[in-house]
């Protein structure tokens, strides 16, 4: 049985919980989602006709690194060959820093087509290069912030990684992808019977001489043109790889996981839908999360498959799939896919179907045990077969996403456009399930801090609900006032209490809010006490 102070506690949470707040919230029937305000859009003006400047994008943390498609045919492209980084200060995207391949190749190599992002490291992918010694062989090129060169750093050329093996037609380079110190880089064959791999490397970051080490080398399981490597993403000691035209062009992803103890990267399982078209064209892995973008399906509209890492079973499980709103003419939905924490962007170009229509991006948010579509996005002067959503970055404060066919400074020249997101406060309530009579916490991080934290609650579950006076709209239906907290210095707030007996056996949902902040719904459930 509770303590007197406990008891005390309980009284004054069961007293919040049920008193009405001063605080108007006016419920009003809303169903839909919203759509966002454009923010910013970069391009740059030397760029020649078919540069396709945003085709990939990586971003880390305040930089936005822009790829072009470098080349056509045998003859470089105005400005391309090249691949653009941008500072976001003060609210502003500064000037470029442009890469360019540091030892001059003799032909175009397509330097620029895949770009990442980590850290101090640039890593930019020229897969129709020859050094290794084999036409279209392919390399990657490293470089790296020396933040020592006065006054203020500069980025500087590290390494030029060539086909291990040599291969002609190998297109290593391709795809890449970079977390922390590992470098994954596809050799996918670009549609011949060359062997499809993916090799891994890794960096030491505190040695002096030979930073970069190869690890290991993964091959397709098969000896068909799978397309093995056309989509990578590693995440710790996780990668996935997509093989889009597997299974007569149905596709496959394959799950990676790195072996400390061989030092070798292994395929431990695999994922193919039934009945898809292009499944692995796309795909990310983040945390327990898993997006895997199949844009051939039903004629091209596409769609989005979603996994979920659950650690009691030690396994991957299909969580959800996603389509386009049935009212919406789209083409190539999941032909790009991003994810930041319990939110997953979604873009479809509108090219490569059967018409070329203005692309869309879209996010969805989980909330609660369900995925809700939050919001849509368009380009503000976007017309169709700008390829809108050919790539796409999402992270907290921002959605970025590239139009590569954009006619801003020549035909097909390309384009990024940035848009703001609505910022979102934490919350958690531990333990769920609570129990009446026994301790809970709520806790609510990511707050404007030291200002006033709201925690409302509803026993109706979803819905709309808008409150003008704190410029936010709530996801909850008849909502009812709960807490009232201060955010600490390093913007998080929490109060711990004993619920109620009366709550017993009852669904509550539950929303923080702050003035242009909301938080995830947090569907608590009571279960009675039991001595």
């Amino acid at each position: 049985m509770p303590s007197n102070e406990e008891v005390k506690g309980m009284r004054h949470f069961k007293f919040l919980l049920v008193i009405t707040s001063a605080m108007v919230l006016t419920a009003e029937a809303s169903t839909g989602q919203s759509t966002l305000t454009q923010d910013a859009k970069i391009w740059e003006n030397g760029l020649g006709s078919g540069a396709q400047f945003g085709i990939r994008a990586s971003r880390n943390e305040n930089m936005l690194l822009v790829g072009t498609n470098g080349s056509a045919g045998s003859s470089a492209i105005d400005g391309a060959e090249a691949a653009y980084l941008y500072e976001f200060s003060s609210g502003i995207w500064g000037d470029p820093i442009k890469f360019i391949p540091w030892d001059n190749p003799s032909t175009p190599n397509r330097f620029g087509l895949d770009v990442e992002i980590a850290g101090d490291i640039v890593a930019i992918g020229a897969h129709l290069d020859g050094e290794a010694g084999a036409d279209r062989a392919g390399a990657v090129y490293v470089f790296h912030f020396n933040s020592e060169y006065p006054p203020l750093g500069q980025w500087e050329p590290e390494l030029k990684i060539l086909n291990p093996d040599g291969l002609e037609l190998g297109v290593f380079g391709h795809t890449l992808s970079l977390f922390e110190n590992t470098l994954a880089v596809s050799s996918h064959g670009g549609g011949t019977s060359i062997p499809e791999s993916v090799y891994f490397y890794e960096r030491d970051p505190f040695s002096s001489v030979d930073q970069w080490s190869y690890i290991s080398k993964v091959s397709s399981p098969t000896d068909s043109d799978d397309e093995f490597g056309y989509s990578i993403d590693v995440y710790g000691n996780y990668a996935i790889v997509g093989a889009p035209k597997a299974n007569s062009n149905s596709g496959k992803v394959y799950l990676l996981e790195y072996l400390p103890s061989s030092q070798n990267w292994v395929i431990v399982r695999s994922f193919e839908p039934t009945g898809d078209t292009d499944f692995g064209r796309s795909l990310v892995i983040d945390g327990d999360l898993m997006a895997i973008g199949s844009p051939g399906l039903g004629n091209d509209r596409g769609a989005v498959y979603i996994y979920r890492y659950y650690p009691l079973f030690d396994s991957w499980f299909f969580e959800e799939r996603f389509v386009p709103p049935i009212q919406r003419e789209v083409d190539g939905f999941g032909g790009s896919v991003s994810i930041d924490g319990g939110t997953i962007a979604v873009g479809a170009s509108g090219v490569g179907g059967s018409s070329n229509l203005p692309g869309i991006a879209f996010i969805y948010r989980y909330s609660s045990g369900r995925w809700l579509l939050e919001h849509e996005c368009v380009a503000s002067d976007g017309r169709g077969a700008d390829g809108f959503g050919e790539d796409i970055i999402l992270t907290q404060e921002q959605l970025v996403v590239g139009a590569p066919f954009n006619d801003s400074a020549q035909v097909d020249s390309g384009a990024i456009y940035v848009y703001d997101l609505e910022p979102r406060l934490l919350l958690q309530v531990a333990p769920n399930p609570a129990v009446s009579l026994d301790l809970t916490s709520i806790q609510v991080k990511q707050c404007t801090p030291l200002e006033p934290v709201f925690v409302v609650y509803s026993t109706n579950g979803y819905g709309s609900t808008p409150v003008p006076s704190m410029n936010i709209e709530l996801d909850l239906y008849q909502v009812q006032y709960g807490l009232k907290l201060t955010a600490d210095f390093w913007g998080e707030a929490s109060f711990t209490g004993v619920v109620p007996e009366v709550a017993s056996a009852l669904n509550i949902w539950l929303q923080a809010l702050q003035f242009g902040k909301v938080s995830n719904v947090v569907e608590a459930q009571i279960m009675p006490y039991t001595e």
